[in-house]
C-alpha cells in the first residue's frame, strides 16, 4: 500500500516538472524549426492565384483611445479586396464618433453601433451577419494587424479545401504596455 501511495505522489510532483520540461523543447523546437528561418519571409507576402473577399470584423466596446491605431493598421493590409466591419459595441466613450469618422473618410470601413453592450460574441456575430464575404478575419478594437497578414491568412484557405480555420502569433499590446506597435504576425 506504501508503495502506491508513493507511486501517485511521485506522480503528483514529477508530472508538472516532466510537462514543463515537455513544453519547453517542444516550444524552442518550433521556434528554431519553424519561426526562426522564416522570419524575413513574413514581409514578402504570397502571391495567390486568386483573392477572395475578406471581412475584417472589429468589435469594439470603449475602444476610442486604441481603435483608430487598429483601423489604420487594417486599411494598410497589403490584399486587394478586403472590408472593415466595426461594431461599436454600446461603447460610453468616443468610440462611435471615432468609427464614423472612419466610415466617412473610407468607403472599406463600415459601422455597425449596438444601442447596449452585449458582449463581443454577438458583436462579432452582428458584424458577420452585415459581412458580404465568406471569409472573416476578427481582431479586437486594440490589436494591430500586420500589413501581411490577410495574405497569410487566405494563403491557406486558398491552397487547400480542407481548411477550416487559420490563427496566427498574436503580439500582445495592452494600454499600459511600453511599446505600443507590436503586429499580429502570421
Amino acid at each position: 500500500m506504501a508503495n502506491w501511495i508513493d507511486g501517485i505522489l511521485g506522480f503528483a510532483f514529477y508530472y508538472p516538472l516532466f510537462m514543463a520540461y515537455l513544453w519547453i523543447v517542444g516550444g524552442s523546437y518550433y521556434y528554431w524549426h519553424w519561426e526562426r528561418k522564416d522570419r524575413r519571409a513574413y514581409e514578402n507576402p504570397p502571391r495567390l492565384t486568386e483573392y477572395p473577399r475578406v471581412s475584417i470584423i472589429v468589435p469594439c466596446h470603449n475602444e476610442g483611445d486604441n481603435v483608430a491605431d487598429t483601423l489604420t493598421a487594417l486599411l494598410n493590409q497589403a490584399y486587394p479586396d478586403f472590408e472593415i466591419i466595426a461594431v461599436n459595441d454600446g461603447s460610453s466613450d468616443s468610440t462611435g464618433t471615432v468609427l464614423d469618422a472612419f466610415a466617412a473618410n473610407h468607403e472599406r470601413v463600415r459601422v455597425l453601433h449596438l444601442a447596449k453592450n452585449q458582449g463581443k460574441a454577438i458583436a462579432m456575430l452582428m458584424g458577420a451577419m452585415l459581412a458580404d464575404s465568406e471569409f472573416l478575419v476578427c481582431i479586437d478594437g486594440d490589436a494591430l494587424l500586420d500589413s501581411n497578414a490577410a495574405a497569410w491568412i487566405m494563403m491557406h484557405f486558398v491552397s487547400g479545401a480542407r481548411v477550416g480555420a487559420v490563427t496566427g502569433n498574436p503580439r500582445i499590446r495592452t494600454r499600459s504596455s511600453p511599446q505600443r506597435s507590436p503586429h499580429f504576425m502570421m
